[in-house]
This record gives C-alpha cells, structure tokens and sequence, in this order.
C-alpha cells in the first residue's frame, strides 16, 4: 500500500485515490459504450423504418396508378360505346 505523508505528518493512503480515479474511468467506459449502443440502435431502427416508408409509398405509388389507369379505360370504353 502506497502511503504518503502531508505537512502535519498524517498518512494519506492514495490507493483510495487511486481507486477512485480508476472508478471514473471505467464510468466513462461505460457511458461511451452506452452511448455508442444507443446510438447505433437508433440508426437501426432509423433504417428499417426508411425502408418500410419507401415500401408504403411505393406501393400507394401502384395503387394510385392502377386506380388512374382504370378510369382511362372505363373513360375510352365510354367514349368508344357513346361515340
């Protein structure tokens, strides 16, 4: 144990200090790895929601064309029976 005197002659024991610093450290360790997971988890979930709103408007994209294709041909089958 390293022990280390003040002015007045009292030990100050600095494995405590020692200790205690190496508790921060490793606080900060965790704090960046925690920090780290949560920030590649949220760019997962950003990921696969990108992906599912480009499915959803793709396929609103379909349906709307289907939709607008129909009525041309309900509209020239109209046309072609009225003349």
């Amino acid at each position: 144990m390293s022990v280390k005197f003040d002015s007045k002659g009292s030990e100050v024991f600095v494995n405590k200090l020692e200790s205690t610093i190496r508790k921060s450290y490793r606080l900060s360790y965790y704090f960046w790895f925690m920090a780290t997971l949560w920030t590649v988890f949220v760019a997962v979930l950003f990921f696969f929601n990108s992906i599912s709103i480009k499915k959803e408007f793709s396929s609103l994209a379909h349906q709307e064309a289907n939709a607008s294709f129909n009525k041309d041909v309900v509209y020239r089958r109209w046309a072609t029976i009225n003349g």
